[in-house]
């Protein structure tokens, strides 16, 4: 959970993913198209998107916090940080689930939902999930 404001000093992302949240046609709650691995990022792309990470969601944004209901939303969140490649891809699938099913309304757009396991700090590294819907 944010709780803003963040300092993010030397963010190091891990792994990556997106799911695609739409409104097919009438239907009454959105759906997700998940992405079934995890992207790969290294060089001039990873430290491009830890640099806009970095600066999005640190001091002075303007980011806010997301509340999953149904059950502990905190624990899917702790299974994130040790679960290997496929848990990982699984359980960000449920989340991106959830999110679906909670839109409800036309009035949110379609998206992304980019889920981001990383590290941030100097001295002592703090370990972090970002899902950002974009």
């Amino acid at each position: 959970m944010i709780k803003s404001p963040l300092d993010l000093k030397n963010l190091n992302i891990t792994d990556l993913i997106i799911h695609r949240v739409y409104l097919p046609g009438q239907q009454a709650h959105f759906d997700v198209e998940h992405s079934n691995n995890i992207i790969p990022l290294s060089g001039k792309a990873k430290q491009t998107l830890e640099q806009r990470l970095t600066k999005v969601l640190s001091k002075g944004s303007k980011c806010i916090e997301m509340d999953i209901v149904e059950d502990d939303p905190l624990e899917k969140i702790h299974t994130l940080h040790d679960a290997g490649e496929e848990l990982f891809v699984s359980k960000t699938k449920d989340i991106a689930n959830k999110l679906g099913k909670a839109q409800t309304s036309k009035k949110h757009p379609e998206g992304v939902l980019v889920i981001v396991r990383c590290s941030y700090g100097i001295t002592k590294k703090i370990r972090a999930v970002a899902i950002i819907k974009a």
